[in-house]
């Protein structure tokens, strides 16, 4: 593997899980001395940062994102950067996009998309993923064994007990915020849980609500709001409960051990928490555009506030699934 291009964007439609997936594989390159470049169609400067500590350049897409013409413009930056491997991560890309390519080319998928089976390798790291879903495909990546962790999520440096009692809760809704739930969740749960529950809001690189948020509770002393956050993994460890959006960042909840109530902002997200749900590791207060939704939002994170000992355990478990291995895993089978 001489060098590896990595093809993902980040919004707030799509979310940032992608990019910031992408970064785990990126620092994983850089361990074993592989240079790494990306390509981006839509990204925060944020995340652009981060991935100039690791990639040896960094290019944008200027054509139309996600078919024949992206593949071109991405083909052309991994001929001029002597890759051997283009990583493709995004729920948008189409068939076409795949077949246009002729440079090795691994896709990260969740569900089972169609459109990934021209890639030459196909990781998922969902739980339920299974090789039927790529009929006739040789070299599949699949399980949570190849879960993409950023290195600040090491479950090696996350043993914890658990507190008497719950007292900081942290909201996340991802890297943005298209459904607007984040004030009306924070507001209820205030209402709901009382006074001694205090608020760390993590408001996403994406989340074009932000400074809306940020100017709602400058007079609240329970209420901190986080932005341009760095260092997640520090600010989820410091919770004593986390309310996250069911995306990626459950996996880095699970690696800290930190107990979690999900809540689904997006369709695809609808398996990991209720797998989760079944499993006893985290509990669900199900979609945001459910009736009745912060109802249980409230009641589920109540459990947890009732019952700090029994959450910490459920929380134990799901660091058991991730060893934070995963990116090397995939650099391995690809070599």
């Amino acid at each position: 593997m001489k060098s590896v291009l990595i093809r993902a964007d980040g919004n707030e439609k799509a979310g940032t899980g992608h990019l910031m997936r992408c970064l785990a594989m990126a620092e994983a390159l850089a361990d074993k001395s592989i240079p790494t470049h990306l390509a981006y169609h839509s990204a925060p400067e944020q995340i652009l940062e981060r991935y100039h500590k690791f990639a040896a350049s960094v290019h944008r897409i200027e054509a139309e994102p996600y078919g024949e013409r992206d593949a071109r413009a991405t083909e052309n930056f991994a001929r001029e950067l002597s890759c051997s491997w283009i990583m493709a991560d995004g729920y948008e890309f189409q068939t076409r996009f795949f077949e246009a390519l002729t440079t090795n080319t691994l896709a990260v998928d969740d569900f089972g998309s169609k459109n990934v089976l021209p890639a030459t390798a196909i990781t998922n790291q969902s739980l339920k993923a299974d090789p039927d879903w790529y009929p006739g495909h040789a070299q599949l990546l699949l399980g949570l064994q190849y879960t993409l962790l950023r290195q600040e999520f090491s479950p090696a440096d996350s043993d914890r007990t658990a507190p008497e009692e719950i007292t900081r809760l942290l909201i996340t809704t991802g890297g943005g915020d298209d459904q607007n739930v984040t004030t009306g969740i924070v507001d209820h749960l205030m209402a709901e849980l009382g006074p001694g529950i205090r608020f760390d809001v993590v408001v996403g690189p994406a989340n074009s609500h932000a400074d809306e948020i940020q100017a709602s509770y400058a007079d609240h002393a329970r209420v901190t709001v986080l932005r341009n956050v760095t260092n997640m993994a520090e600010v989820l460890q410091q919770a004593d409960l986390i309310v996250s959006s069911a995306g990626s960042t459950v996996w880095e909840c699970l690696a800290l051990g930190v107990p979690l109530v999900t809540m689904i902002l997006a369709e695809n997200q609808n398996d990991n928490a209720t797998y989760l749900s079944e499993v006893r590791i985290a509990t669900t207060a199900g979609s945001c555009r459910d009736e009745g939704f912060l109802d249980s939002l409230s009641q589920q994170v109540r459990v947890s506030v009732t019952n700090p000992a029994q959450a910490f355990a459920n929380a134990d478990k799901g660091r058991n699934l991730i060893d934070g291995k995963g990116a090397f895993r995939i650099i391995d089978r690809l070599t």
